[in-house]
């Protein structure tokens, strides 16, 4: 340890100016008792690159937020009921909060804060190497450790802090997942024991949709997502066919949605979103028909029922369909001879037979039977007569 302490002194002490050596001088020469906690400790003692910054203030982090940005000119989100401010900058994200301590009226649902200490605040987090900070002081320089983070770092070992802590906030099962696959650690025995016993209490259950959302959103950040997926199949977090999760590797931007669409699960999206995974839950229905159309109009009329992004998919959930969803996109682009205006030109008010002839003429301009505008109004002419 005594190594990496001298790395972390030497962080403090002699520094580039990088978006980190300015938050350590701000509150080097600041009135409030701050430490720099949580992944910004952990990945500094791995020796791996971070781009969040975590601060814990002993007083008022939303006001040593606001003194921040004027330096750091960044874009700043306040979070009254934690007591917290966000700086976003670049790729580089801050968080000042307010040292806490956390309680939880009942399981999974979110904790009741009051202003405490830095030891209070260490305690309330998830996980033993997530519980170390460093003391920001030009005198006095110290690091906090009171639950054997930094031996668990060394030892690759992710554990929780007290037997509850997957029952207080159930959303730790995902995140001891991704720690444990980003990190390549190992989840202690009795760590593994209670998220197995969680998950059998299904106390996943108690967790808002929205909250499962932003954790799955989280997992599908990470470059190890496909372990992590994994392992939400093998401790039985969600129940999904895992041969239709395999095809995961093979998408390279909606492998989200795609995996919504494995569950048997509702959950709060928008109707855009609700689309994409309805989309994707129906798509299997549609790929024998795939494989046997042959005309354009027959190919349209298929894939024109999905979104774009899903179509764009395809190719790579089934390699044998890439030209046909290259012809479908270039056929996208043909445009319509004629519109509703033009029907109206020829007396035919709007209606079913509106769109019924709209359709079957531009069916017929895909396909390569009618060439022109010209063409197109004589056809609407003849089945005008035959309506």
């Amino acid at each position: 340890m005594k190594n990496d302490l001298e790395r972390l002194r030497y962080l403090v002490k002699k520094r580039k100016r990088s978006v980190l050596s300015k938050v350590i001088d701000f509150f080097l020469n600041s009135q409030y008792p701050a430490y720099l906690v949580g992944g910004v400790v952990r990945d500094f003692i791995l020796n791996r690159r971070t781009n969040d910054i975590d601060i814990t203030v002993e007083g008022n982090a939303i006001k040593a937020g606001y003194e921040l940005n004027r330096i750091l000119k960044g874009r700043i989100e306040i979070h009254k009921d934690f007591n917290t401010a966000t700086i976003t900058l670049g790729d580089k994200k801050i968080d000042i909060a307010m040292a806490r301590k956390e309680e939880y009226p009942k399981p999974g649902s979110l904790p009741v804060v009051s202003p405490s200490d830095i030891y209070d605040d260490l305690k309330r987090r998830d996980f033993t190497i997530n519980a170390i900070a460093l003391k920001l002081s030009k005198t006095d320089f110290v690091v906090l450790d009171p639950f054997k983070g930094y031996n668990d770092i060394k030892h690759r070992i992710i554990r929780i802090l007290h037997n509850k802590s997957f029952v207080d906030d159930p959303t730790r099962i995902f995140r001891a997942l991704r720690y444990k696959n980003r990190l390549n650690f190992a989840l202690s025995n009795d760590t593994e024991e209670l998220l197995v016993d969680a998950v059998s209490k299904k106390m996943i259950n108690n967790v808002s949709g929205q909250r499962i959302l932003n954790e799955l959103r989280l997992i599908f950040s990470e470059r190890c997502y496909y372990e992590i997926v994994k392992d939400l199949y093998i401790y039985g977090i969600f129940n999904f066919d895992i041969e239709r999760a395999n095809k995961l590797k093979m998408i390279s931007e909606m492998r989200y949605y795609y995996f919504l669409s494995l569950l048997d699960i509702e959950y709060p999206l928008s109707n855009e979103e609700r689309g994409i995974v309805r989309d994707f839950k129906i798509l299997n229905l549609f790929i024998d028909d795939l494989s046997q159309v042959d005309t354009n109009s027959g190919l349209y009329d298929i894939l024109n029922r999905f979104d774009d992004r899903v179509v764009k998919t395809i190719p790579e959930l089934f390699p044998e369909f890439k030209n046909k969803v290259k012809k479908y996109l270039s056929l996208k682009k043909i445009k319509p001879f004629i519109d509703g205006e033009d029907l109206k030109t020829l007396n035919i008010k709007p209606g079913s037979v509106f769109k019924i002839i709209l359709k079957g003429i531009y069916r017929m301009q895909l396909d390569g039977y009618i060439k022109s505008k010209k063409q197109a109004l004589e056809v609407a002419k003849k089945w005008v007569k035959e309506y």
